[in-house]
């Protein structure tokens, strides 16, 4: 199937984020996909709760008509949504597949293009799920406007596929639907191809509802859902959730084998007492009996192991939870997840920072990502943390989604924001992951809780975690460095106290192919420089850089286009006079990494090249004093980074700060419970595994 769009066109009138989106496939719906679109619109005009809240996608399944340029025209200036066009007509329920990728409501409804399944029914739809089901289907009354002929093609169909499949699936089938968040992220899952995707859904065991309906006419034009289609989509629906076709054969191969052996016995028999003469006849169905019935019972033995590859091929979620609660007693029930979605009007950037990227949304769903990809369980656990502005509030969120038991957040005055930016951030994430009730928000370092955690992350305002510190701490509890171990700087943690006390330590291996943090170094570097004024493709650079990042800074800076040299040490040579920037990268020390003499080389032999100061102090008193251009204009902290990852989006915060998380919950685990698989996330400083 050809999922690739060949066209997207996408029409945002408003920049609040949908409660509800629609997907509507449509092939060859020119002169219909308006009228319908139009009903949407007016639909969404009168419903209060749906106000500037609904968003559409229309997907063309490969039309030859204009089907994408009037479905363009229907959305403009009425509804927020996109418009994608298939390379090839991929079939409905693919073209849907692609629409669910683009919705990001918090509820998706599925509707047909041509009119006939009624937009005016999605208020009733979205009411349902809000009282307390994850999908609701809308069921037609009654099929009038259907032949007679296919109203009793599809009676004696459904009858028969009840039959074969047990399921007690509608007779008058389903194809209209309203579904939550969590569905569709289960249903994307799935990489079933030849399937029906409504039925996937119906037979996946959420709580569902119907709404009842009238079915109404098309809106113009003719049905392209053609005969060959529906047997299609028949068979598929029979041959994906029904062994039977297969237990058939088998069961028709067994009855064979029995009725030769019956007639063998009976024909042997009767030539022994009634002496009747063995015919050919006898002996050749006999013969056929037993070979086609052995053949049969093999194909069906055979039919039963690949009806098993299927099942694990099409990755269905092996199981789906109704409900989880593990809130101590006398604790009021939260809201549901469809009430509070209908209440916040739209998640918001938190005032600490506008960048839309770092909408709550948005963050939630990179935490939920790098939760599942790591596996990561702090179910049971104390974590204590720091809460903090931007993409750094995801730690403590990250920790209470993963199952911790309760987390300390650390709010404090910084460099990034207030105190009360910090928790009112953390707090808004929190709140939208559902996790808020578990997160404890403390304006001084809580030494004296330290001796409830299991785990304590290095972070920000809880750094230095010193000897007077971690003798708080109780024995066999951990501490996750949130860098790898080689970058560790002396003062951030005591490292002999926490031998003394059997604190285990360990950093985060962001080479991991889970985390991967590394695989941004490159980005940044050129973030850094674009920042600092130099047009990075076709510059000339120096990379100057003594440790790991070296590679991927290299591969980052000449993917975006840069001439790079890569040196240790500046005075490796003479410089090239055309150089554009020095990118210094350099583990810290004690002295700076470039000093006032290596400051009057690059103004003698580099004129005008800037130094971008990645990692490294640098004597930036004189560089200025030598006439070299220096950036960032604020020095950072001594030790730290001059960008930091947070600089090109939230996603390497949340891999680096799950991939500390997943150190944590490695380290606080006998060195019997540890699996090969978990040790490769840790780089050991204190307690390492034998």
């Amino acid at each position: 199937m050809a999922l690739s769009a060949a066209r997207m066109e996408t029409v945002e009138p408003g920049d609040t984020r949908p409660l509800l989106s629609v997907v509507v496939p449509a092939y060859n719906e020119a002169g219909v996909i308006g009228r319908t679109l139009e009903r949407l619109s007016a639909v969404a005009g009168r419903e209060p709760g749906l106000g500037g809240r609904i968003e559409v996608i229309v997907v063309s399944d490969g039309s030859a008509d204009a089907t994408f340029d009037e479905a363009c025209d229907g959305l403009h200036g009425r509804l927020e949504g996109r418009v994608v066009e298939l390379a090839t007509n991929a079939g409905s329920h693919a073209a849907i597949r692609c629409g669910l990728r683009y919705a990001t409501g918090d509820f998706l409804a599925v509707m047909a293009a041509d009119g006939q399944d009624p937009p005016e029914a999605l208020p009733d739809m979205l009411e349902r799920l809000d009282s307390g089901f994850d999908v609701v289907w809308g069921r037609r009354r009654e099929r009038r406007n259907d032949p007679a002929a296919t109203r009793l093609a599809a009676a004696a169909y459904y009858r028969l596929f009840r039959l074969l499949t047990g399921l007690d699936y509608p007779p008058s089938g389903l194809d209209f639907l309203m579904a939550s968040r969590r569905v569709i992220e289960a249903v994307l899952q799935c990489s079933a191809r030849n399937s029906s995707l409504f039925l996937l859904i119906y037979n996946l065991g959420f709580a569902q509802a119907f709404v009842d309906y009238e079915r109404g006419a098309r809106g113009g034009g003719r049905s392209n859902w053609t005969v060959r289609k529906r047997a299609k989509l028949a068979v598929d629906m029979v041959t994906s959730y029904s062994a039977a076709p297969i237990r058939l054969a088998s069961l028709t191969g067994v009855v064979a084998c029995l009725a030769g052996i019956a007639l063998g016995v009976a024909t042997v028999l009767r030539a022994a007492i009634a002496d009747v003469p063995i015919s050919g006849w006898a002996t050749l169905m006999v013969v056929s009996s037993l070979a086609g019935g052995s053949m049969l019972m093999a194909i069906g033995l055979l039919g039963e192991y690949v009806w098993r590859i299927l099942d694990e091929v099409r990755a269905a979620p092996p199981f789906i939870e109704a409900r989880r609660e593990r809130r101590a007693g006398g604790s009021p029930p939260r809201r549901s997840s469809a009430a509070a979605a209908r209440e916040v009007v739209s998640p918001r950037v938190p005032s600490a920072d506008q960048h839309p990227g770092l909408n709550s949304r948005r963050l939630v769903t990179l935490m939920k990502a790098a939760v599942r990809r790591l596996e990561l369980d702090l179910e049971g656990r104390t974590v204590v943390t720091e809460a903090a502005t931007g993409a750094y509030a995801v730690t403590p969120v990250l920790a209470a989604m993963a199952g911790a038991r309760r987390v300390l957040a650390l709010a404090s005055h910084g460099p990034y924001g207030t105190a009360d930016e910090a928790a009112a951030y953390t707090r808004e994430v929190a709140a939208w992951a559902g996790v808020e009730d578990r997160i404890e928000l403390v304006a001084s370092k809580p030494d004296a809780r330290l001796s409830e955690a299991d785990i304590v992350t290095n972070s920000g305002h809880l750094r230095p975690l010193d000897a007077p510190t971690i003798a708080g701490m109780k024995r066999g509890a951990a501490i996750s460095l949130m860098y790898e171990a080689w970058e560790l700087r002396p003062d951030d943690v005591d490292v002999d106290a926490c031998c003394e006390r059997g604190i285990r330590v360990g950093g985060t291996n962001e080479r991991h192919p889970n985390v991967d943090v590394f695989s941004f170094l490159g980005v940044m570097a050129v973030k850094l420089l674009t920042d600092a004024g130099v047009g990075v493709t076709a510059s000339r650079i120096l990379l100057l850089c003594d440790n790991p990042y070296r590679a991927f800074i290299e591969r980052g800076l000449t993917a975006a286009g840069a001439v790079v040299e890569v040196r240790e040490r500046l005075a490796d040579g003479r410089l090239d006079p055309t150089l554009d920037a020095v990118l210094v990268a350099l583990r810290p020390r004690a002295q700076s990494v470039l000093d006032a003499t290596e400051a009057q080389l690059l103004a003698a032999q580099t004129p005008g090249a800037v130094v971008a100061q990645y990692w490294g102090d640098i004597d930036r008193e004189g560089l200025l004093a030598a006439g070299v251009p220096v950036w960032p204009a604020v020095a950072p902290q001594r030790g730290h980074m001059g960008i930091l990852p947070s600089a090109v989006g939230p996603e390497p915060i949340v891999r680096l700060q799950a991939g500390g998380l997943k150190v944590g919950e490695v380290l606080c685990k006998e060195e019997r419970q540890r699996s090969l698989s978990e040790l490769g996330y840790v780089q050991w400083v204190v307690g390492a595994a034998r």
